[in-house]
């Protein structure tokens, strides 16, 4: 059986926070980062054949140089990934829970000021008893 990561170990709220990570903008900068790590890990063995052909210590210097900038630029992206989904996670957890619907007053219908508005207001009182029946 595979030990990989399966979305039955995530939240609901880590789970919104993961499908940020594969949208339109997200994919755009994971394309960006890998063709960034490849092309300094590139310019590092570049660098290295450099050295290796001109024996310079400072080709050597360069090429490290160039796989540290490699790894930072993981880093970044490794910690930008982590803020995003951790932002994401403390603003669903932050939401506060829906009230409970509040109790509702009866109506009073007066049918000497106006028999319109009292009318409707029947109607209205007819509907809300229908509705409550209904829950």
């Amino acid at each position: 059986m595979s030990k990989g990561l399966s979305t039955a170990t995530f939240t609901g709220a880590e789970r919104g926070a993961l499908r940020r990570l594969v949208r339109p903008g997200w994919i755009a900068l994971h394309l960006v980062a890998l063709v960034g790590f490849v092309a300094l890990v590139g310019l590092g063995r570049w660098q290295w054949q450099r050295a290796v052909e001109l024996g310079r210590v400072q080709n050597y210097s360069y090429a490290l140089e160039w796989w540290l900038f490699a790894a930072f630029a993981v880093f970044l992206w490794l910690k930008t990934m982590a803020d995003t989904l951790e932002e994401a996670t403390e603003a669903d957890d932050e939401q506060p829970a829906p009230a409970p619907p509040a109790a509702v007053a009866p109506v009073v219908v007066d049918d000497e000021d106006d028999p319109e508005l009292a009318a409707y207001n029947r109607h209205l009182a007819a509907l809300h008893a229908r509705h409550r029946a209904e829950q």
